[in-house]
């Protein structure tokens, strides 16, 4: 095997929730995922790393959160959102559990430099001689973003060591709705039926923190090619969250995220509380609008139609009461179905309406079908190919 030889390509997936890679060696059709400890279904670890002041890493992926309550949440910066910031053309990214800021390419660069490390490393159960330079790495970025987000990721991965400077071309990007699409219609338990010579199909790669799409044709001798450029924008579910943060949580307590929690404890100079019961309290939060969203056990849980969400981490910053809180929340709605309700003063639970996702899912879902109808239409102005 020469030194320059590629005999592996490993693509790189940095979601906006999740992140991981999947890697194929040149003589061989399968597909190998990432194996790592607390990996989900989906062979992806959560997006999220906790560096410390010189920024080394402390964590990274799984279980981020339980290493601050474990080890003090001063123990380090906790990171995650990462990508959005990026699609929202920010250069600097703030800790979630700190006033530390640092350039998102820093961020990135780390999390790059751990899927790399974890990557090799499994590569080298298979082929202990395996060297850098025999490996083509690719990495997906949403159709969406331009030459400023390509030009952070490409210095982050340069940064990373995922760019060989002795080999040309050791990087490729690939647009993360065109990878869907080549899965797809190489996916033959999808493709014998619902791919076909002659005609096109529209792929939708929703994730966590976008919404891409793009059109293609299946052309002759099976090749594809693409009728309209790639769109999309910030369709992503991770949106829903942000939504319920500003829209609700903002307007009932002025607050949405924990370093400006810390911050006002100090000005307000409260009694002593332990950093990690509140940190635990905001993950609490967090984590109870996640299963509010996705629906966790719904069954079991709502409460006529609603769903109870812990907000004890609000309780010292007000003299009213809960319920005199969500009472003023309530006076701005118009909608009888959208108010909320206390399920225990003393525990600050509140039922949020099943009906506020009804709202936001709908509204994301609306933005998709009309960006996937503007797509469709450009390609039909075009006249030249013929649809069914």
């Amino acid at each position: 095997m020469s030194q320059n030889e590629k005999c592996v390509v490993v693509g790189i997936d940095f979601g906006s929730s999740g992140c991981g890679f999947a890697y194929s060696f040149m003589d061989e059709k399968k597909i190998y995922h990432m194996d790592v400890i607390g990996s989900d279904a989906d062979k992806k670890v959560p997006t999220e790393i906790i560096l410390d002041d010189n920024n080394y890493v402390l964590h990274f992926g799984p279980k981020c959160k339980e290493y601050l309550k474990e080890n003090g949440i001063k123990c380090g910066h906790y990171f995650k959102g990462i990508k959005i910031h990026l699609y929202q053309k920010k250069t600097a990214i703030k800790s979630s559990n700190s006033s530390k800021s640092l350039p998102i390419k820093i961020v990135i660069q780390k999390i790059l430099d751990e899927l790399r490390d974890i990557c090799i490393k499994q590569l080298e159960r298979s082929w202990k001689d395996i060297q850098e330079t025999n490996i083509k790495w690719v990495v997906t970025v949403p159709a969406i973003w331009g030459d400023f987000e390509k030009g952070i990721m490409m210095e982050a991965c340069e940064n990373a060591g995922i760019i060989n400077e002795n080999v040309d071309k050791s990087l490729f990007f690939a647009l993360e709705p065109e990878a869907a699409s080549l899965y797809c219609y190489r996916n033959d338990s999808i493709s014998e039926d619902h791919i076909k010579k002659g005609e096109y199909y529209i792929i939708c790669d929703l994730g966590g923190g976008t919404g891409d799409i793009v059109t293609h044709l299946v052309g002759r001798n099976m090749t594809l090619k693409e009728i309209e450029p790639s769109c999309g924008g910030n369709y992503g579910s991770n949106e829903i969250d942000k939504k319920i943060f500003d829209c609700i949580i903002y307007k009932l307590f002025g607050y949405k995220n924990f370093p400006t929690i810390l911050e006002k404890y100090k000005e307000l100079d409260l009694e002593e509380k332990d950093e990690s019961v509140l940190f635990e309290s905001w993950c609490h939060l967090e984590n109870d609008i996640k299963d509010f969203k996705e629906g966790v056990n719904s069954e079991k849980i709502k409460v006529k139609g609603k769903y109870p969400i812990r907000c004890d981490v609000f309780e010292d910053f007000f003299e009213d009461d809960v319920k005199e809180l969500v009472d003023k929340y309530n006076d701005t709605l118009n909608d009888n179905e959208l108010k909320l309700e206390v399920k225990s003063k003393k525990k600050w639970i509140i039922l949020f309406p099943y009906k506020i996702l009804d709202i936001y899912i709908g509204e994301q879902s609306k933005s998709i079908c009309e960006e996937t109808k503007k797509n469709f239409k450009k390609s039909q102005r075009r006249n030249k190919y013929r649809y069914k």
